[in-house]
């Protein structure tokens, strides 16, 4: 099940009907950002952020994964502060970048979230650091995108590409 908030009504019910029919999944349009986080195993954030965080730390709960794309300049906001004190794991992107945004510069100021404990999504993948260590665990990726982020991606579609013989050289 997906659940899925914009505040713009006829963007959220466009997008669940052409992914859902695209991908076939179940793709349900919510009217309350409350309603697409309270109780999800997985959260993607992904929307223009605002002065203000959007999404509550009440609404987290035991278990969820977050991924949190949205705060990536120094006033945006996307999470409240204390969900960056109730993740057992907070991997990011860049550590550097990550607490430029808006979000890590509030949890740093209001003392929600020590950087040092912040692991890098490399050091999880090739198994150096650890991740989630009981279901339990809440999760929070932090994500401010990175060159190599959009290197990754763009070669992937590049084979994918040439895999379907789709595209053109040029």
């Amino acid at each position: 099940q997906i659940d899925v908030f914009s505040p713009t009504p006829a963007h959220r019910i466009a997008f669940a009907e052409t992914i859902g029919r695209e991908h076939g999944l179940n793709i349900n349009p919510v009217e309350r950002p409350e309603q697409a986080v309270v109780g999800c195993d997985l959260l993607l954030s992904v929307f223009r952020a605002g002065k203000a965080p959007l999404v509550s730390a009440d609404w987290i709960t035991p278990g969820m994964h977050i991924c949190a794309a949205s705060s990536v300049r120094p006033v945006a906001r996307e999470l409240a502060d204390e969900i960056w004190r109730k993740a057992a794991v907070v991997a990011v992107d860049d550590r550097i970048h990550a607490f430029e945004s808006g979000d890590g510069r509030s949890a740093i100021a209001a003392r929600a979230f020590d950087p040092e404990r912040a692991v890098e999504l490399w050091e999880l993948v090739n198994g150096q650091k650890r991740g989630r260590s009981a279901d339990s665990d809440v999760t929070l990726f932090k994500s401010v995108g990175t060159a190599m982020q959009d290197l990754a991606v763009a070669h992937a579609i590049y084979r994918h590409a040439r895999e379907k013989g789709v595209g053109r050289d040029l």
